[in-house]
């Protein structure tokens, strides 16, 4: 199947959203958005995994999937269509001006009394030097004809790095203000997708461990769907409610995605500060020191 992402970023712009924004209510990350907006594959480790984000994005926007997947094939389906008509509209005209060449070429090269062997080599390199012009100017026409819509490049926010520092807050560029255009009432019903096992994270060390590493601990301050997997692939999804309390063992270093604005997260003894609009994170163990074990 095509897809055209650039569908997406016509009506995200339409709407007047942001890309941070958008990233924050999917739960997804600015690089993942904008590989779905200019149809790229960074972000996503198989095919199914971008078009299940597509179909989440699609539905944030109220924008009917089918075009979504469609659009670019029809413009295929057009270009081919376009390709016949041009040819049989242009082969008359070519075939005139090849005779007219021809035949002005061959009165003048007969009042100039040229031998019969230079007369025939000549209207040979001459028909061939029309042929490949026509061609080249019928395929020029072609593809004016059939050039998609550019979109201009939407400019990213800069990765902040994570400063391991358990008790400083890590800064951040502030994301964007979100405008106050009205999001369609699809986006409040929108699945969770994880795509923690692929996704690009930012990396937390504890400075003065407390407690082994072999689980963290997470408080939800507001509802919000989480998923964590550890070194060893154990998986797992959890839905938690208001002040909901989820703790993840098994064997570091761990993998979360989660909301840090809905969140309070705690590893090693120490709460995890991370900036708001960061949605996936590494938690790598530090050894406790000897006085612990």
């Amino acid at each position: 199947m095509d897809f055209n992402g650039e569908v997406l970023a016509r009506k995200r712009k339409k709407l007047r959203l942001s890309l941070a924004s958008v990233a924050s209510q999917l739960t997804l990350s600015h690089e993942q958005i904008n590989s779905i907006e200019k149809n790229l594959m960074r972000g996503f480790v198989t095919p199914y995994f971008k078009k299940l984000a597509m179909r989440r994005y699609a539905k944030l926007l109220d924008v009917d999937f089918k075009k979504v997947v469609t659009e670019k094939t029809a413009l295929a389906q057009a270009e081919n269509s376009i390709s016949p008509t041009n040819k049989v509209r242009t082969f008359p005209t070519f075939l005139i001006l090849l005779i007219c060449l021809l035949s002005g070429f061959l009165i003048i090269q007969l009042f100039s009394l040229i031998s019969a062997d230079k007369i025939e080599d000549n209207l040979s390199i001459t028909a061939l030097e029309n042929k490949i012009v026509a061609e080249m100017t019928a395929e020029e026409m072609q593809e004016q004809d059939t050039l998609p819509i550019i979109i201009d490049d939407i400019p990213q926010t800069k990765d902040v790095s994570v400063e391991k520092q358990e008790t400083k807050v890590i800064a951040s560029n502030e994301a964007p203000p979100v405008a106050s255009v009205p999001i369609p009432a699809a986006a409040t019903s929108v699945e969770f997708l994880c795509t923690i096992r692929n996704a690009k994270t930012i990396e937390y060390n504890t400075k003065n461990p407390e407690k082994p590493a072999t689980y963290f601990h997470l408080i939800s301050i507001e509802p919000q769907t989480i998923c964590a997997v550890d070194s060893a692939g154990n998986f797992k999804t959890v839905q938690l409610e208001k002040e909901a309390r989820f703790t993840f063992r098994g064997q570091p270093p761990f993998k979360l995605q989660f909301d840090p604005a809905k969140s309070r997260l705690f590893f090693q003894g120490w709460i995890v500060r991370s900036p708001p609009d960061h949605y996936f994170i590494q938690l790598n163990p530090t050894e406790l020191p000897e006085t612990f074990n």
